[in-house]
C-alpha cells in the first residue's frame, strides 16, 4: 500500500502534523498521526506520533464527534 496523506496541519514552529494511511513491511494498514520537522537539508523527517489500526478508527472518530458536539462552542476553533 502506498502512503496516502489524508491531512496536513501546519504548526507555528515550522513543523507539520500529518495524518496518513500506511503500512509497514506488509502489515495491515493503519492510521499514522505524526509530527514532522525539517532537518538541516530542508527535508521533512518523522518525529513523535501514534499509530492506530484502521479497524479502531471508527471508534476514535465517534468518540471525537461526541466530544465536539458537547464541547462549549466558544472553546472550539474549527476551520
Amino acid at each position: 500500500m502506498t502512503d496516502a496523506i489524508i491531512c496536513e496541519l501546519p504548526k507555528s514552529t515550522g513543523k507539520v502534523v500529518r495524518a496518513k494511511i500506511t503500512s509497514y513491511k506488509g502489515s495491515e494498514p493503519y492510521l499514522d498521526i505524526r509530527e514532522w520537522y525539517l532537518d538541516v537539508a530542508g527535508d521533512y523527517q518523522a518525529g513523535r506520533g501514534i499509530t492506530i489500526p484502521l479497524e479502531r478508527v471508527p471508534q476514535l472518530a465517534t468518540a471525537l464527534w461526541h466530544h465536539l458536539e458537547n464541547a462549549a462552542p466558544a472553546r472550539l476553533k474549527i476551520a
